[in-house]
């Protein structure tokens, strides 16, 4: 059924009627409804086949690719990173010995099938010279990063063309299939300001027990300070790597909602996003020792994203 934050009234309520905060939009959801709604997930009984119509009554849709085009739309996407460079060079500076990042965000690893996009990972080894600003003799150098990864990002502020897709409150939604392989780490979010964080899902699948995690950060002070707010919750899932599943996030200057398969399965008071956010989709690397399993990964694998959809209230 498409998400609607319209009330419906049904003649008979099925225990999953029951259980659907659309009903009750203003209630946060008690541990005991998400209890609930983590065992129908894992049970398969929030199960979809179909992606939702792209048309949602009371939203305006803002941003769109169904990935049906040969090539990456390059007026909607970035494969660059916001922050500038390719790796993470806190994996270089803030290890002791300095070490080679784990990952490398290639540019090529996409293949378009035609209705939709994989973000390939690869063992592929890239050798790298790094250098720091200003010069480090101690780290920099070069360095081989054994494996390749991609990345997509609606906002890209080191680049000459314009790519600059952002926008404060509204629902974002992915239709996707995780890799089917451990010890990876596909992930859509958002990234605002002042190192401001919400992810939508981190999914790890080398953890057994559970399928994926919604968590935000958010800075009050910004990154330069010490106050952190950061809050994750974990939810059990049904076949991610089979069978595409929806995930959405509603945002709105009161509340924060996360939706899986058009079910409401978290809700959270808005403790201050209040501006702008980018739309990043990732897969990378769980080299976890305790959770990612990364020593049973297959390569190459894929996280496939049927679409992704934007949407402003109307």
């Amino acid at each position: 059924m498409p998400f609607s934050f319209i009330k419906s009234k049904p003649q008979r309520k099925s225990i999953i009627d029951k259980l659907n905060p659309f009903h009750k939009p203003y209630e946060l959801i008690s541990r005991k409804k998400r209890r609930w709604n983590n065992m129908l997930i894992s049970s398969g009984r929030f199960h979809l086949t179909n992606p939702n119509p792209v048309d949602k009554c009371g939203w305006e849709l803002t941003f769109q690719d169904e990935f049906n085009t040969s090539s990456l739309d390059q007026d909607k996407w970035t494969t660059e990173t916001f922050y500038g460079a390719r790796y993470h060079p806190q994996n270089i500076t803030q290890n002791s010995p300095a070490s080679a990042p784990r990952e490398y965000l290639s540019p090529d690893n996409f293949e378009l099938t035609g209705n939709s996009i994989k973000l390939i990972a690869t063992d592929e080894h890239v050798n790298i010279n790094h250098t720091s600003s200003p010069p480090r003799p101690d780290v920099d150098g070069n360095y081989t990063i054994r494996h390749q990864v991609a990345q997509i990002d609606s906002y890209h502020s080191w680049q000459s063309r314009n790519i600059d897709w952002r926008q404060k409150y509204g629902y974002f939604e992915i239709r996707c299939r995780m890799p089917n392989s451990k010890g990876m780490w596909p992930a859509f979010w958002l990234y605002g300001e002042g190192g401001d964080e919400i992810d939508i899902f981190e999914f790890y699948t080398g953890k057994g027990d559970f399928g994926f995690e919604s968590n935000y950060h958010f800075y009050p002070f910004g990154t330069s300070t010490q106050r952190h707010i950061y809050r994750r919750q974990e939810h059990k899932t049904y076949h991610a790597d089979q069978e595409f599943g929806i995930y959405a996030l509603s945002w709105d200057s009161n509340r924060l909602r996360w939706l899986y398969n058009n079910r409401i399965i978290r809700e959270i008071r808005n403790p201050g996003f209040h501006k702008p956010m980018h739309i990043i989709i990732n897969t990378a690397l769980d080299k976890q020792s305790d959770r990612g399993q990364f020593h049973l990964a297959e390569f190459p694998n894929s996280f496939e994203i049927d679409y992704v959809r934007a949407y402003r209230k109307i």
